[in-house]
């Protein structure tokens, strides 16, 4: 995700979004967008489109634009395993339902087979970041304080690998998150505080505070998302 506060418009610093309850006006030729949920509700800034600078434009043959037509409209995890890329999409609003989009990696066309559409009925209606290790895709619920552990080849919940440790240890709203196979690290939402990546164990699911990143703020890393 951006580092909208680091995003320029010309020569001009941008500021960083505001916690508001409302939409607000745009100006500046910036981009307004309203970010809602059950508990919160924020305005994000885009910036102009960087792939449109010399430097970058080598690089646009392997973007996905496929997101738009296939309805995932609201992106926000990804991960690869290098054959296929999956995307949530998070239901803005509370407007349509939470879902794991699939696209090929070589065409970026989409892969409805390897959709997950299982998140709902799991209850999993705020996902975030996500993590696989080729069998289990791990996802973060920003509102339920919880990963959600589901099957890739099947899609079904993998309830004996969950995450339900992170509300104890103080992770209430998970974003990014991101495994090496023994430590599972959870970026926490920097809009609600508390800027800090949070460890836990793969095999037990308990929190190892001796592996969390309590570094953030004071290198003025505010705004934490994807890791």
């Amino acid at each position: 995700m951006t580092a909208f506060h680091k995003c320029r418009y010309g020569n001009e610093r941008l500021p960083a979004p505001p916690l508001i309850p409302k939409e607000s006006g745009g100006g500046r030729g910036m981009k307004i967008l309203r970010y809602s949920s059950a508990f919160l509700a924020l305005i994000l800034l885009a910036c102009p489109d960087p792939s449109t600078s010399p430097q970058n434009r080598k690089h646009r043959a392997k973007d996905f634009d496929t997101l738009k037509a296939a309805g995932n409209t609201s992106p926000f995890g990804i991960w690869s395993d290098g054959t296929t890329m999956w995307v949530t999409d998070y239901p803005f609003l509370l407007r349509g339902s939470p879902k794991i989009y699939a696209y090929s990696m070589s065409n970026k066309a989409r892969e409805s087979a390897k959709n997950f559409d299982t998140l709902g009925a799991a209850g999993n209606n705020s996902p975030f970041g996500i993590w696989s290790d080729g069998t289990t895709m791990w996802v973060a619920d920003s509102a339920d304080e919880k990963i959600y552990a589901y099957s890739i080849a099947t899609k079904a919940r993998d309830r004996a690998k969950d995450f339900e440790t992170l509300k104890a240890a103080g992770n209430r709203h998970p974003s990014g998150i991101w495994s090496d196979g023994t430590t599972m690290w959870v970026a926490n939402n920097p809009f609600l505080g508390n800027e800090k990546i949070y460890a836990y164990s793969m095999s037990t699911k308990a929190r190892d505070r001796a592996k969390d990143f309590d570094t953030l703020k004071a290198a003025g890393n505010t705004s934490p998302f994807g890791i």
